[in-house]
């Protein structure tokens, strides 16, 4: 559906901007045992009564946790290069290549922690292997909202707030990386845990940004409800991305069934981002699968090719509309013009060999309708079906075994079987390209 690497590098640019903002830089490895030692005592004390009940104690515990989330990624941030690595962390124990989603990565295995880089020796993530606690900024989340709980009489607002204010920017540098690694379920959990904290009362910030990409991890999900929700939150709160946000609302909208509401959040938007190519699209896409009067969508494409004016799938698409239209000469045109743009499109060509054949049989039923004029219109049947076969040979030239110009040329060539050569090229096409049983 949508560009996830133009996503993901979007997410890495402000990744860029926030990663670290909740630790210290690091000089040498964190010590995994001593931060579990650290937690135990943690739990100690806020299972004591007195203790429990203190809000310093919750406001250690949540920084406690916020180090112990930095230490699983050794805190080392996406797109330093091995050699930083190395020389802050040390020899790695061990350095071995994988492939993860079709990427290649050398894995250098620091104990409890793999650092992940990529081809070009640049850190692309960090996987815990052995972590302290599961989920520890969840738990940091919880700490801070503990210690908010027992601040009655708010000396501590300052302190708790800067805390899940750190929380809410590892939480979304979290669902970045997950992202990026194509874990989009973790992507997911991560970045709306990552919004419910922004709408705390003591941080109150709307993350339009940790929203739309929610929207989009779960989508990848497969969770389109859920997907939805968080799309149409990002769009609610002012997140438009130039208008590539309302197509990527419009597209899963479309998907669950509430194409009426996105093709309102379209009409109320196209305006304001006269130059969005794909918002044009959109509502062409709209008017022909839902079998609206094409003439509608006309206007919108006509926008999108004057911005575009050399894009061969636009003058594709309008070919489409016009042929709808009833204006097969326009239509003409406009595939010839997307072919000469891109001469290596099939469908425009393939299009037009359609048209043709079409219009000949319509022709030949005309035939056996009108006795009267039946030579003219098999004459006219004729001259549409030996143009259809010039542009179905054209698309077979372009894309050997186009499905669709294959069944065009084995009934074109059974057809004129009697005419020279065309029993060869027949007996070829059924050898390569055997029909369907």
């Amino acid at each position: 559906m949508m560009k996830r690497k133009t996503l993901y590098a979007l997410l890495v640019t402000v990744l860029a901007c926030t990663f670290g903002v909740a630790v210290q830089a690091q000089t040498a490895r964190p010590d995994f045992e001593s931060l579990a030692k650290k937690l135990a005592k943690s739990d100690k004390k806020i299972a004591d009564a007195k203790k429990g009940a203190d809000v310093g104690t919750w406001l250690d515990r949540g920084e406690l946790l916020e180090e112990i989330a930095g230490a699983h990624s050794l805190f080392i941030q996406p797109g330093w290069d091995v050699a930083t690595v190395m020389l802050v962390m040390g020899k790695p124990q061990g350095v071995e290549q994988v492939t993860v989603k079709d990427k290649n990565y050398s894995v250098l295995h620091y104990g409890e922690v793999d650092v992940y880089a990529s081809e070009n020796k640049q850190i692309a993530f960090s996987r815990v292997v052995r972590p302290v606690v599961t989920d520890p900024l969840r738990l940091a989340y919880d700490a801070y909202n503990r210690a908010a709980s027992l601040d009655v009489k708010k000396k501590k607002t300052k302190k708790i707030a800067d805390g899940l204010n750190r929380v809410r920017s590892m939480l979304f540098n979290e669902g970045a990386s997950y992202y990026g690694q194509g874990e989009y379920g973790k992507a997911g959990d991560a970045l709306e845990l990552s919004v419910e904290v922004g709408q705390n009362a003591l941080v109150n910030t709307t993350d339009t940004v940790a929203m739309y990409y929610a929207g989009l991890a779960r989508y990848y999900e497969g969770q389109k409800e859920e997907a939805l929700e968080y799309l149409k939150k990002a769009l609610d709160n002012g997140y438009k991305s130039n208008g590539e946000a309302i197509c990527s609302y419009y597209e899963v909208a479309k998907e669950v069934g509430k194409i009426e509401e996105a093709k309102a959040v379209l009409e109320s938007n196209i305006s304001k981002f006269p130059a969005q190519k794909c918002l044009m699209l959109s509502m062409v896409d709209y008017y022909i699968s839902q079998g609206k009067d094409p003439r509608e969508a006309l206007p919108y494409l006509e926008r999108a090719i004057e911005n575009d004016p050399t894009n061969a799938q636009l003058l594709f698409v309008k070919g489409i509309v016009l042929q709808k239209m009833g204006d097969e000469d326009g239509a003409l045109q406009a595939f010839t013009k997307s072919n000469e743009i891109q001469p290596d499109f099939v469908d425009p060509i393939y299009n037009v060999a359609v048209m043709y054949y079409n219009d000949g049989v319509e022709a030949q039923r005309k035939a056996i309708e009108d006795g009267k004029k039946y030579d003219e219109y098999m004459e006219q049947a004729n001259v549409l079906f030996k143009k259809s076969l010039s542009y179905a040979e054209k698309a077979m030239e372009i894309q050997a075994g186009h499905e669709g110009t294959v069944d065009i040329l084995r009934s074109l060539y059974f057809k004129y079987r009697q005419e020279p050569g065309m029993q060869a090229k027949l007996d070829a096409l059924t050898a390569k390209y055997p029909a369907a049983k």
